[in-house]
């Protein structure tokens, strides 16, 4: 479905373009059992190898307060587990690794769709703006 873009507000746009990739992105990921949301968190807790929830909402640039409700669901769902010894510091599980292989692919695809309507110059562009507008 098209969507027409009018407004000249930048956080107007920000949130439309954010609602249309999280869409593109939940759709590539139905067949996985994951969202994006989910699928992000995991990714980045393999990235860092393991983490309290502080680091780990710092590593993936979101709340605290959101992490604690995300990570309660991921933890229910085995695709997270207490690392041994550490207290509250999280490790991908087993579910969780398996989950990711089989989320990956359907995520690639998403990229690929982003990449091919954006075009390589634009699709860097974004990523470029996008890091510039991290230090508002």
């Amino acid at each position: 479905m098209a969507r027409s873009f009018t407004s000249p507000c930048y956080n107007t746009n920000a949130r439309r373009i954010a609602g249309i990739l999280t869409d593109t992105y939940n759709a590539a990921l139905a067949d996985s059992g994951l969202n994006t949301a989910q699928f992000c968190l995991l990714r980045n807790l393999e990235r860092i190898g393991s983490g309290n929830l502080t680091v780990w909402a710092e590593a993936t640039g979101i709340e605290r307060t959101t992490m604690v409700r995300d990570a309660k669901v991921l933890e229910a769902k085995g695709y997270i587990q207490e690392k041994d010894g550490r207290g509250r510091v999280f490790e991908l599980a087993d579910r969780g690794r398996d989950a990711l292989l089989q989320a990956a692919p359907h995520w690639e695809a998403a990229q690929e769709r982003v990449r091919a309507v954006l075009g390589e110059e634009d699709a860097a562009a974004l990523l470029r703006i996008g890091q510039k507008l991290i230090s508002l």
